[in-house]
């Protein structure tokens, strides 16, 4: 109890509490949306709009190769000056992977015609939402990692706000559909990414030099992390692939809300992520034992957290899908809901014994891990989704998931020993 009663005091969970407020107010609103989403849509609209959003995330990763990391990491360790610098450099390497990918895009989906059932024109539009969004999270980390939650807040919920209002316009005065809330999503995108590089040149961290060792450098840290925020990536969404391909975009709307409510789980991990994340890097920059055991102390309470809450989500959502959604052919899509949450409940202690690789300079480790689970994730679906519909796909999310965090986890403790299992002294951790 006093342990509990200290972190509720400490700087941490007061950080944690605005990020949590900021987090409900943004999820709540999309979420507040999916009443009038699966009114307007038929389970095949929105089983399109399910793709263009799954494809979404795979061209984030690629063409973003995680570079937001070098402000989380070099924050504490360089002056604003340097700091400034590196952030217009990353801008140059985004542009460059934008062309790239741009030019591998109309070649790999014209020629082999890999649209998944969208058109070629959405398809080449899509790695330059990509930039737009990637632009916001660079940005978004650097609020974060200055303790600015505030500045953090009133850029996600601004977005969201511009996002669902142009979307709601679109679906419910023009009848445009799934497309309109994909005019929704780019328009505030653009908006956002806009008022964000002009903040940014306002505050002096944009200096304008082009280095080209600079971008060789980040070029050489971040491109590792292309095969773990993708492998991140296929973990979570390929299942809706596989979906489509297998049951078709119906089957794909209807577990794509099911998902909509286990996703509510992120609204806990993705707050406490963020607080956490400044945090982590400080105290495992120390080495003393005192600080070690406090580390220990607030990832076991964090785990401990995450189960409750997906069983809670669980709870909730079983009763809110009939309340919320009038269209009864969702209704099916309460039998995934648990396997969800569990499965991003999982996700997010993964989150707590990742941050060791980083400070390590293991990023590579890091990346063959997620990608091997990645791997497991991508077979499981192929094999199950075909034997036990869309609800395959559910256990191996919790499953690929489980293996993450435990693997991830292992593999932690072998590179940044730590007193998972033991509070006492050990020379061997200090």
């Amino acid at each position: 109890m006093s342990f509990i009663k200290t972190v509720l005091q400490a700087k941490l969970f007061k950080s944690t509490s605005k990020y949590f407020l900021f987090n409900i107010i943004n999820k709540a609103i999309p979420f507040a949306l999916l009443p009038i989403l699966t009114a307007y849509l038929a389970p095949w609209e929105y089983g399109k709009l399910a793709m263009f959003n799954t494809l979404l995330g795979f061209f984030i990763p690629i063409i973003g190769m995680n570079m937001g990391m070098n402000i989380e990491r070099n924050y504490y360790n360089i002056s604003k000056e340097a700091l400034s610098k590196k952030i217009f450099n990353m801008l140059i390497l985004l542009a460059i992977s934008f062309f790239i990918v741009e030019s591998l895009t109309f070649t790999l989906f014209q020629y082999f015609d890999l649209t998944f059932g969208l058109s070629l024109l959405l398809m080449m539009f899509l790695p330059a939402l990509s930039v737009l969004q990637i632009v916001q999270k660079m940005v978004m980390v650097l609020y974060r990692v200055a303790d600015r939650p505030s500045a953090y807040g009133i850029v996600q919920i601004s977005t969201t706000i511009i996002n669902v209002s142009i979307s709601l316009l679109l679906i419910i005065s023009f009848a445009m559909g799934w497309k309109g809330r994909i005019i929704g999503i780019s328009a505030a995108s653009f908006i956002i990414a806009l008022i964000l590089l002009f903040m940014m040149h306002k505050e002096g961290f944009l200096i304008y030099k082009v280095d080209k060792k600079e971008i060789k450098g980040l070029f050489k840290i971040s491109y590792p992390l292309i095969f773990h925020a993708l492998g991140g990536t296929l973990i979570f969404m390929s299942d809706r692939l596989f979906i489509e391909e297998f049951e078709g975009e119906t089957v794909l709307g209807i577990y794509s809300v099911g998902f909509a409510f286990g996703q509510i789980v992120t609204l806990i991990q993705d707050a406490l992520a963020k607080a956490i994340s400044p945090w982590m890097y400080k105290n495992l920059s120390l080495t003393d034992f005192k600080t070690k055991i406090k580390i220990v102390k607030t990832t076991y309470l964090y785990f401990i957290g995450m189960l409750a809450i997906a069983i809670l989500v669980t709870l909730a959502g079983y009763v809110l899908i009939e309340l919320m959604i009038s269209n009864s052919d969702y209704h099916e899509g309460k039998v995934y809901i648990l396997f969800i949450a569990l499965s991003y409940a999982f996700n997010g202690m993964y989150k707590m014994v990742s941050p060791y690789f980083i400070v390590k300079g293991k990023t590579q480790i890091l990346a063959s891990s997620t990608f091997f689970v990645a791997a497991i994730n991508v077979i499981g679906n192929y094999y199950l989704v075909q034997s036990h519909g869309a609800l395959g796909a559910a256990y191996v999310s919790v499953g690929s998931l489980f293996i993450h965090f435990v693997v991830t986890w292992w593999l932690s403790h072998r590179f940044f020993p730590m007193p998972w299992f033991s509070f006492k002294n050990n020379k061997d951790l200090t």
